[in-house]
């Protein structure tokens, strides 16, 4: 009798327990992310926070990591130095596991030294200057390809596709991005063989536009293609500019050119322009991950994805989940080790890998182009020289 009631303890408590454990579910893991929701940059930005906030339920409606669900911090950076570091502070102090942010690379420099502090893993999901990795060697990994890559895509576009011998170069002084972008395009296409017939910058005084198109008019006959390195706030207005005062030769640029803006701005003048970007993005789907992304976004927030910012910062969740998925623990320590060991991830914006322990990913540049308004991919390049970051 003894023995059979004690065993029927036995049994109440372990129900108890076990019904104890589904009561209180595992604790969250808490995902940190820092995007541009206010501000010139929120274009990129509120697509890319969109995207992660996808991934983030998807995850979670799949179980989670390891049983545990991911509990998203998002704050605004408001295109703002002062609020993107207490953005970041506020992360690092409420013990985030991994910080997920930006889709421009001066927007991660503002806080380089409080992530380098914090040892926490940070991916950025859209920022693409090399230099990223220099300032935060340790525990900041780049989701997309350098601007080292993107701009000898665009040389050799330029140089192959277009049949282009001579450039004239513009960039806008105001941008750590666009300065980068094109020092490593004007290396690559030297290398190539072409010639610069005009290189010029502009830091957004009136004199600057003035002194811009004069040369560009005056030198007319004399380059085939203009590569503009321009943002999202300024790149409209310089195509409109251009085509404006007659010339019509091929612009090309870099992913900042991935943005509603560039349509809205330049209306009929979006014409003979193309641009190094991370994803086809088309309902049709470049892939089924694609096309399935394409539906899940419009169901949620009723548009298609705007950009391929979007996609970026789905694959940087996904891309995060797969390394907590194999970290010995989820804590930042691991986490780092994971992140750096990937192999061989593919996203909706190509395959993904960490080689020679570089943080800077291989990947795949994609050249679109805008021909009367209308978008079209033009190439898919794997550039054959690359200058060193």
């Amino acid at each position: 009798m003894k023995f059979k009631t004690g065993l029927r303890c036995l049994i109440v408590s372990l129900t108890i327990i076990l019904t104890s454990c589904s009561l209180f579910p595992k604790k969250p893991i808490l995902l940190g992310a820092i995007y541009n929701l206010h501000g010139s940059l929120s274009s990129l930005d509120i697509p890319s926070s969109n995207g992660l906030k996808l991934a983030i339920d998807e995850i979670n409606r799949e179980g989670g990591i390891n049983g545990r669900q991911i509990q998203l911090l998002l704050k605004d950076g408001y295109t703002n130095p002062d609020s993107i570091k207490a953005a970041t502070q506020y992360l690092i102090d409420r013990k985030v596991v991994t910080i997920i942010g930006f889709s421009d690379s001066d927007q991660v420099l503002y806080a380089d030294k409080l992530i380098v502090k914090s040892n926490i893993p940070y991916i950025t999901s859209g920022s693409t200057a090399p230099i990223l990795v220099k300032n935060i060697p340790k525990n900041l990994f780049l989701g997309c390809f350098g601007d080292n890559v993107q701009a000898a895509a665009g040389a050799e576009f330029a140089k192959t596709r277009l049949n282009s011998k001579h450039v004239f170069l513009i960039t806008n002084q105001n941008m750590e991005y666009t300065r980068y972008l094109a020092q490593y395009f004007k290396n690559s296409w030297l290398v190539l063989g072409g010639s610069v017939i005009g290189d010029l910058c502009y830091r957004g005084n009136a004199s600057d536009s003035i002194t811009i198109i004069q040369s560009l008019k005056r030198e007319k006959a004399n380059y085939e293609v203009i590569y503009l390195a321009a943002g999202p706030p300024d790149v409209g207005h310089w195509i409109r500019l251009i085509r404006k005062a007659g010339i019509t030769q091929p612009i090309i640029g870099g992913d900042g050119y991935d943005t509603p803006l560039l349509l809205k701005y330049t209306n009929d003048y979006a014409d003979n322009i193309y641009y190094s970007t991370h994803a086809w993005m088309s309902q049709n789907g470049s892939n089924v991950k694609m096309k399935e992304f394409y539906i899940a976004y419009h169901k949620e927030f009723g548009v298609d994805p705007e950009n391929s910012f979007a996609a970026l910062a789905y694959d940087a969740a996904m891309l995060f989940a797969d390394a907590a998925r194999r970290a010995k623990k989820i804590n930042p320590k691991y986490l780092l080790q994971a992140i750096e060991k990937t192999s061989d991830f593919t996203g909706i914006t190509g395959r993904l890998n960490y080689l020679n322990g570089s943080h800077i990913p291989v990947k795949e540049v994609m050249i679109v182009g805008i021909k009367k308004q209308k978008y079209a991919l033009e190439a898919v390049i794997m550039p054959e020289y690359v200058p060193i970051p």
